[in-house]
């Protein structure tokens, strides 16, 4: 895919070869809206397709944005605009407002079925048509010669002698003389005849020889088409089963390696969960993972949205003296309290999708490292956040009816007062995380 030709786009695509099934992985950013995401997909058709659906959200947002860059807009500004962009801004709120329970409400677990390949091979088998186009090739009838007249018999010409012509002799030669005429005469009309009939039927037969040979040769043909056609399908066949084959055995060969706990099963299982977990486009899903099977512990280090990133606009107004668009924004201590819950949220929401996709007991604690790019160090990372709990502790939590910050506190959580200062704090485990 190529997106070169939009200036706004950075774009960059790869293949990620596991230890099972490859993943195909894409990098994309809005330089304009400051957004960033990782997709990921197991099948490449789809990640072609989710990349051109978010471009397209992209194009519809920073559409509804120039306002706040647009000096002469091409059409005027009204009241009913500035009410859908308010629209648009409490459904940005009510998104992160929502980040933890819109998780609540999914089912986590990774469906092994649906990781399996279960098409069919979407090319017919082309022989019945090729062997139908064969049997269509136009064959000439053989043609009618036409029959050879009767050669003329010199006795069918004797002539019948009276007495008298015997008698005189004089008329016996005269009769006989008009008699070998009349057969000479009908003898080389018969000559003729019999040439033209043999020139005539000559032609037809190499007239049939000619199409008989034409349509044998045009047999020939599509018999070695449809030879070299459906050799090629067989082998096309053949490959696809075997592609397909060696796919589901990977996927069943995952699922048995998880269910025993193996390292890259489980390292692979959780990469999956935690990137199609749904969220705001906000979040980037840049993060890495670590697990320790002898502690069935898994680390999570997650590159968090920086406080610019998260929507912020509770209102737009229409000022019709000036005719433009005003922007009205959360309070700093509103935006704080939006921004605090929103990350204490995505905490307890990978630790809610960790531990509840967990049907084998693989993972009896979970470390989060929530980082974020400080642009006051040079856009160095910072541990912002980081929390360390154990399952047992974690699913006695009901997350319907808890205040995010004081569950994320009683969860042996670490983070300042307000995370909008980006101060940063110690990880409870230490892995050397980058980008």
């Amino acid at each position: 895919m190529n997106f070169d030709e939009n200036d706004h786009y950075h774009y960059n695509e790869w293949t990620d070869h596991s230890a099972y099934i490859p993943s195909y992985c894409a990098e994309v950013e809005h330089l304009g809206l400051n957004r960033r995401l990782l997709l990921k997909d197991f099948d490449k058709c789809n990640l072609d397709a989710r990349i051109k659906e978010q471009f397209a959200t992209w194009d519809a947002i920073w559409k509804s944005e120039q306002y706040k860059i647009d000096t002469e807009p091409a059409q005027p500004y009204s009241h009913e605009l500035a009410d859908q962009l308010t629209a648009l801004a409490k459904s940005n709120l009510k998104l992160v407002k929502d980040i933890l329970t819109e998780s609540l409400n999914t089912d986590i677990k990774l469906n092994w079925s649906q990781l399996k390949n279960h098409s069919t091979f979407p090319v017919p088998n082309p022989e019945s048509d090729l062997l139908s186009e064969i049997d269509q090739v136009p064959f000439p009838t053989e043609p009618l010669f036409k029959d050879l007249p009767n050669k003329p018999k010199e006795e069918d010409f004797e002539p019948k002698l009276s007495f008298f012509d015997k008698l005189l002799g004089s008329g016996a030669k005269r009769k006989k003389a008009e008699a070998q005429a009349a057969y000479q005469s009908t003898y080389a009309r018969w000559e003729e005849e019999v040439e033209k009939i043999e020139a005539e039927n000559l032609q037809l037969g190499n007239d049939y020889l000619v199409k008989l040979a034409e349509a044998e040769a045009q047999k020939k043909s599509l018999i070695e088409k449809c030879e070299k056609e459906v050799n090629r399908w067989h082998l096309a066949h053949k490959e696809f089963a075997e592609r397909k084959n060696k796919h589901n055995e990977a996927v069943s060969r995952w699922e048995v390696d998880y269910q025993q706990g193996k390292e890259d099963a489980v390292l692979s299982y959780y990469d999956y969960i935690l990137h199609y977990s749904a969220y705001p486009d906000f979040v980037s899903k840049f993060f890495k993972l670590q697990y320790r099977a002898v502690e069935k512990l898994l680390v999570v280090d997650y590159l968090i949205p920086t406080s610019e990133q998260v929507p912020r606009v509770s209102e737009v107004r229409f000022v019709p003296p000036r005719g433009i668009l005003k922007d009205y924004l959360l309070s700093d201590r509103q935006f704080s309290r939006v921004y605090n819950d929103a990350v204490y949220k995505m905490v307890l929401r990978t630790a809610y999708e960790i531990f509840e996709a967990d049907l084998p007991g693989n993972v009896n604690q979970f470390v989060y490292n929530g980082w974020v790019r400080n642009a006051r160090e040079g856009q160095d990372l910072i541990c912002l956040i980081s929390m360390n709990v154990s399952k047992e502790d974690f699913n006695s939590m009901n997350l319907h009816y808890i205040e995010p910050q004081s569950c994320f506190q009683d969860l042996r959580g670490r983070a300042n007062a307000d995370l909008t200062h980006l101060n940063s704090v110690e990880p409870w485990v230490e892995t050397g995380f980058t980008l």
